[in-house]
Order: structure tokens, then sequence, then C-alpha cells
């Protein structure tokens, strides 16, 4: 027998089957009892979706980002260890100041919430672009094992200018 649901099932949400006492007849007209309660059959459905960061927030002194992912991650696929700063890959684009390490220098975590000290070298002058992804496709999980992609969106923020006036 196959079961068929005629639309997908929801995400990590749980159900239970539920089979009349008349629904089967074996080869000899036996009729199968049957299941009514919501114990006997019940399973909850997979987590399939990967997580993704949702938000960043720059520093005003361009010391941190604070970058928010969807859901809780962790490192491993244990569901158990916290993220790490080697988790994490900066690039920079434009302006004129650079990354002294494309690795965060510090990591502090609240939540799903992940910031992230930023290491810069120069001044910026308000028009670097910083990015922040996982430092891998095998560096972020999610409690149901599935990786965050290498790249992302929603992850940049534009450095503050710190020029002095002239």
């Amino acid at each position: 027998i196959t079961i068929d649901p005629t639309s997908a099932l929801a995400e990590q949400t749980s159900y239970y089957v539920h089979i009349d006492a008349t629904a089967f007849d074996d080869a000899s007209s036996n009729t199968y009892a049957g299941i009514t309660d919501k114990t006997s059959w019940n399973f909850t459905s997979a987590d399939e979706t990967a997580p993704t960061i949702s938000s960043v927030s720059l520093a005003s002194d361009n010391s941190t980002i604070a970058v928010t992912f969807s859901e809780a991650v962790y490192t491993t696929t244990d569901a158990a260890t916290a993220l790490v700063v080697g988790d994490f890959a900066f690039s920079i684009s434009g302006g004129t100041a650079t990354l002294s390490s494309a690795t965060p220098s510090s990591i502090s975590i609240s939540g799903n919430v992940y910031t992230l000290g930023i290491s810069l070298s120069g001044t910026p002058d308000g028009s670097e672009t910083l990015t922040v992804n996982p430092a891998s496709a095998t560096a972020i999980y999610d409690a149901g094992n599935n990786a965050s992609t290498a790249s992302q969106s929603n992850n940049t923020a534009t450095l503050n200018d710190q020029t002095a006036p002239s």
C-alpha cells in the first residue's frame, strides 16, 4: 500500500496517520483493525531548507558587523557546536580601506545573531562595501543538517566614512 499525499507536507510539522477499521482486508477476508489514535503512527516531516543570512548591521565605528541568520546555526552537523570565526569570510570592494584579514577578528553570539569583529587597514572613506559569507559550503549548518550556501544575499554593508574633514 502506498500513501501519496495530494500536496507536499509542510516542513518540520507533526503528522499522524488515521486508518479506518474497515479500510483493508487480507486475502482471507480478515479486516484490518485500523488506527484511531494519534500516537500509533506519527512522524515529523524533515527540515529541508538551508539557513540563510537574513540581515547584517554594521557598527557606527566599523568595528563589528552583526549577522542575523534565518534560524539557529552550528559549525557541524551535530546541532550542538557553536560557530567560530573561521566559519565566516569577509571581502571588501571600493574605497580606500582594506581588510587586515578576511577572517573575523572575534565573534560573539546572541540567539541567531553573530557579531563579528572587523580588522581594517586604512581609513574608510564611506565607499567601501563589506561582504560577509559562510567560509565554505560546509561551514555552517542548521539542526536539520542543511548546509548554508557559501554565497548569500542580504550580506553587505557600506562602511561608514571615518576620514577627517579637510
